[in-house]
């Protein structure tokens, strides 16, 4: 048992909130019988620090039986520290980052343990703890998948592509930063977005966005995690172009007419006045004209006016692509 024959003097100094109060050394009488230890509690959480640095949290509350100040909570072989307010280690903290854990990913169990004034070790809880093991990319794949099943995205922004990230390593939780000038992530509604890599199995973790376009061409999707960059590239047209698009025809005359799409043309409406014929593939056509064209291709239609056209008309022809996109080239036939 603990005798201590300076109550008055304890008293004391717990209501001047001292940081601990140890009897003079005359006055304490440590022994090995009937010890009543330390009651307290403790509580485990992942938690950041303002730097950016993951940890497990812990935190709880001691006292120790016998009235004794206690000098030191230890939690598996790290210190703790009072909070501040506090005394002894009525409320303690500690922060485990993973390289004192050393970052195995696994669940740990560690005791922690309070030593009083009169140095002995008293284990009052068990915490189980588990951190992540640090994240690493070794390689970042970038690919696009266009709506539709085509192979581009039209430049009206009515609809998105998809750009998926997979990353290789120990990615997951890690953050990936996109970036495609001319484009739009939807989310941010910027030419940027971030995500978070989810895993996916033991050695990837992946992330998709979505993004629009409106300026026609090839532009370049490029991702980082860490200190790893992957690219792609990401196609994008706009509607049909006609040549010519505005032109006067003289009668008896045979001029071609074509259409290209970077994207794929899916049909036209000829829209023919009277002394005008329209062929296409050699064959005469007006009204819809239904194409089955592959991407980047040009269709070519033949007008021929009539040499006795009298009256000046006009002829339409209406093109879309597979998103819908459309262009129309309107000629006038006449003297």
């Amino acid at each position: 048992m603990i005798r201590i024959e300076t109550a008055l003097l304890a008293g004391a100094c717990l209501l001047s909130a001292c940081t601990g109060f140890d009897p003079p050394p005359e006055s304490l009488t440590c022994t090995t019988q009937d010890p009543g230890g330390v009651i307290g509690t403790a509580i485990a959480y992942p938690a950041t620090r303002s730097d950016g640095t993951a940890v497990v949290r812990i935190e709880g509350t001691a006292q120790d039986a016998d009235g004794l100040a206690i000098h030191q909570v230890t939690v598996g072989q790290f210190p703790a520290s009072q909070v501040d307010g506090s005394f002894n280690f009525s409320h303690w903290t500690i922060d485990l980052t993973s390289a004192m854990l050393g970052d195995t990913g696994q669940k740990i169990a560690l005791d922690v343990t309070a030593t009083d004034a009169c140095s002995r070790r008293f284990g009052f809880a068990t915490v189980d703890v588990r951190l992540a093991p640090p994240q690493a990319v070794t390689a970042l794949s970038v690919t696009v998948t266009y709506p539709g099943n085509e192979s581009y995205l039209p430049a009206t922004l009515s609809l998105p592509a998809a750009v998926h990230v997979v990353a290789s390593g120990q990615p997951a939780g890690v953050k990936v930063t996109l970036h495609a000038d001319g484009a739009t992530f939807l989310g941010s509604g910027t030419s940027d977005a971030t995500l978070l890599l989810v895993r996916a199995d033991t050695a990837t973790a992946q992330a998709t966005a979505y993004l629009t376009a409106s300026t026609a061409g090839t532009l370049v999707v490029t991702a980082q995690a860490l200190d790893v960059i992957g690219h792609a590239e990401l196609v994008v047209d706009g509607p049909p172009v006609f040549f010519p698009a505005a032109a006067k025809l003289p009668p008896g005359s045979s001029t071609d007419v074509t259409v290209h799409s970077d994207g794929q043309l899916a049909g036209c409406e000829v829209l023919s006045p009277q002394g005008v014929s329209v062929s296409y593939l050699g064959g005469p056509v007006d009204g819809q004209v239904p194409l089955a064209l592959p991407a980047a291709a040009t269709a070519t239609f033949t007008v021929d006016v009539d040499p006795n056209l009298a009256a000046t008309e006009s002829l339409v022809l209406d093109c879309h692509d597979a998103f819908g996109q459309a262009a129309s080239a309107t000629l006038s036939a006449g003297p």
